[in-house]
């Protein structure tokens, strides 16, 4: 199993505003000791993917969010904020990356760690995913995961409603495991690999997954 301490999504917002929060549908599988933060930077593209432009590593890191502790995650998919400490400027001509980050741990492995729901294909939404490990860095991930940026009462960027047709693959799974995949249906489907499972479910117009 392949780890990685964050993963995000590449974004375009679709209009000019002032991020004041970014949100992931997680979820929290037995006992992750530890913090998550998010990060927002701007992006390059390598190849056909989105990156953030963060060379060296934390150098590029425009905003970031408050502390969200693991333990107050629950144990099914929860649409979890996380509220930037000051609102961030954005344009509609740039391209920006919001990744989800372990900002210390003391628990975290396999068997007790975090979940993000997405699919397991690009085309799903605009943007892709994009992971970071120690050994490889930044890489691009031909994956979509669930992200909403939101400028106070103003959405900027979903990905999040319906579900494109792709086949059934398994996501890279790190400390934030992802293990996600897609289906032919409307709503979202999350293949969870140690469970032999799926979690279901659909995305109302508020952005609020509705589980089944």
């Amino acid at each position: 199993m392949v780890l990685y301490s964050a993963l995000g999504n590449s974004f375009t917002p679709s209009e000019n505003g002032s991020i004041t929060k970014v949100s992931f549908y997680v979820k929290r599988i037995n006992n992750p000791i530890g913090n998550l933060i998010a990060y927002i930077y701007r992006a390059t593209l390598v190849g056909s993917n989105y990156i953030p432009l963060d060379n060296p590593v934390g150098t590029g890191i425009i905003a970031e969010s408050n502390l969200l502790d693991m333990e107050d995650l629950i144990a099914v998919y929860n649409l979890e904020e996380f509220t930037l400490t000051s609102p961030l400027p954005v344009t509609t001509d740039s391209v920006y990356v919001a990744q989800m980050v372990v900002h210390d741990a003391t628990l975290l492995n396999e068997d007790n760690c975090v979940f993000i729901l997405g699919w397991a294909s690009t085309g799903n939404c605009t943007g892709n995913g994009s992971t970071y490990d120690a050994d490889g860095g930044w890489v691009g991930r031909d994956i979509d995961l669930s992200l909403l940026v939101d400028a106070g009462v103003t959405r900027l960027y979903t990905c999040a409603e319906g579900i494109a047709s792709g086949s059934l693959k398994d996501v890279h799974p790190p400390r934030i495991l992802t293990i996600i995949s897609s289906l032919p249906s409307v709503g979202i489907h999350g293949w969870d690999s140690d469970n032999e499972g799926y979690v279901k479910g659909k995305v109302d117009s508020d952005g609020i997954l509705q589980t089944s």
